[in-house]
């Protein structure tokens, strides 16, 4: 694992085969903003896959920066959702995060990546929350943690575990905040004109209906 210097920020962002398309690319923008707002410390954000082999997301290639054997230290690593359920069963990847995540300052999920912490033995405990989709499978996996999900995104403090898709820049973005500060934080969310949801509590759905057929 290569050092970094004092004055930059290394945002990695796993992506793995069949990965969520926005789960990673609405992160790496929220994160790479940081760095048109204040010039005291350079934010890098990269992506890192088991290998640099091209990474098919749902269609879209990613040329990974770095695999998990060159990969520079970390002060965040964020895992989304998409092909979860091959990636619990990869046992180098999750070796990988259970070695190197003692040396991590913040450890983010988007979406069903809660799954592979969780498959690390790190959510005991806490109270998490994953893609709507995934929660029954979740309380499986960590029994002794609380499975929420009426939340958009959870912050244990080092742990912090988002719902679906969208859900990851609502919790980029109070990173950000946290971080940061709250005004770097809407400026982000302005530049990307983006209606950005302040609030753990996970939006209400139940009023879209499917459309008929036809229409």
């Amino acid at each position: 694992m290569a050092d970094k210097t004092s004055n930059e920020f290394n945002v990695g962002i796993f992506v793995q085969h069949m990965a969520e398309v926005l789960d990673f690319c609405g992160p790496f923008e929220v994160f790479n903003n940081v760095n048109f707002f204040q010039q005291d410390v350079k934010v890098n954000v990269f992506t890192i896959s088991e290998t640099k082999e091209p990474v098919n997301a749902q269609g879209l290639s990613i040329n990974p920066t770095y695999s998990i054997e060159d990969h520079p230290k970390l002060d965040i690593l964020l895992i989304p959702g998409g092909g979860t359920a091959a990636l619990v069963k990869n046992q180098k990847v999750v070796n990988w995060v259970k070695e190197v995540q003692a040396d991590i300052e913040y450890l983010l999920s988007v979406c069903t990546g809660s799954l592979i912490y969780a498959k690390a033995d790190l959510l005991d405990g806490l109270t998490i929350t994953s893609h709507f989709s995934a929660i029954e499978r979740l309380r499986e996996m960590v029994p002794k943690a609380t499975v929420d999900p009426s939340k958009r995104y959870i912050d244990n403090g080092r742990i912090i575990t988002s719902a679906g898709i969208s859900a990851g820049i609502d919790m980029s973005l109070h990173m950000v905040e946290r971080l940061w500060g709250l005004p770097i934080a809407i400026e982000i969310a302005k530049n990307m004109e983006y209606n950005w949801l302040r609030t753990e509590e996970n939006v209400n759905l139940d009023h879209l209906k499917p459309i008929p057929a036809g229409k």
